[in-house]
């Protein structure tokens, strides 16, 4: 969950809160505030309200401050929040509805990036897989240069679902038994 470093000192920080707390996405943060701290080795160690201690990230530099988990640990800062608020209120479907378009010529572009919302019919399923061409018969891309879309990361505890070598030997076992249990018949000539 996305954190968001504030102090009650700072007027930036109340007029954030205060936006916040008229928003529905304010379930998805934590909120810490950072006006009781100390210092211990060189770490700023923020005193929660409830008496708990929680490191300060060293890339928190100023409040409000908004820490996105998702998104790679990117900080943000200042107005970029109110940005990413913005976009995330209108990507969760507060936008309003307007009158249908031919898919191909759809103006409702996610991200400031407009590309074909569609194939060729000419093309193989083949040509559609993340190894085909299909994609080199697209003849634009926009994508203005100030752009920095968020990508969604998984947390830093993530651990893929891999088969191990237990696995595999899970997958024989499988195979013998399913081969025991099937009735052999022999020819008869």
């Amino acid at each position: 969950m996305n954190v968001l470093y504030y102090s009650k000192f700072c007027k930036h920080s109340e007029a954030l809160l205060e936006i916040l707390s008229k928003s529905n996405s304010h379930t998805n943060y934590y909120f810490v505030s950072i006006d009781k701290r100390k210092t211990v080795s060189g770490k700023t160690i923020i005193i929660l309200d409830n008496g708990k201690e929680v490191t300060l990230p060293s890339i928190i530099e100023r409040v409000p401050a908004l820490l996105l988990t998702n998104h790679g640990n990117r900080v943000l800062t200042g107005g970029e929040i109110l940005h990413y608020l913005r976009d995330a209120d209108e990507t969760n479907g507060n936008n309003v509805q307007t009158e249908p378009e031919p898919f191909h010529l759809n103006t409702n572009i996610q991200d400031n990036i407009s590309s074909d919302a569609y194939s060729f019919l000419d093309m193989d399923s083949d040509s559609l897989t993340a190894k085909g061409d299909g994609g080199v018969r697209q003849m634009h891309n926009y994508v203005p240069l100030d752009n920095n879309p968020f990508i969604s990361t998984p947390n830093d505890d993530y651990v893929a679902d891999k088969v191990g070598a237990g696995g595999q030997n899970d997958l024989e076992k499988y195979i013998a038994e399913r081969e025991k249990n099937i009735p052999k018949h022999k020819p008869q000539f």
